[in-house]
């Protein structure tokens, strides 16, 4: 059985805190961990706090996180 999570488009432009929007989503998101597993790409600074969140504050084993950094800001 897949879950299946909703697509949600992220705007920086009309975020609050664009630094953190990306993060923050995520921590909103009810993630079942036991059966979780992540694929994110994106900006090195915010793929490192991902990383941090999904591994450490959630606990998924490194087995099931794959976290690319495209590109640095700047």
């Amino acid at each position: 059985e897949q879950l299946a999570l909703p697509i949600r488009w992220l705007l920086r432009e009309a975020a609050a805190n664009p630094e953190t929007l990306l993060l923050d989503t995520v921590r909103g998101l009810e993630i079942p961990v036991a059966r979780a597993s992540a694929y994110v790409a994106g900006e090195a600074a915010q793929m490192d706090t991902l990383r941090t969140h999904l591994r450490h504050t959630l606990g998924l084993p490194r087995a099931q996180v794959q976290v690319v950094p495209f590109w640095k800001r700047g």
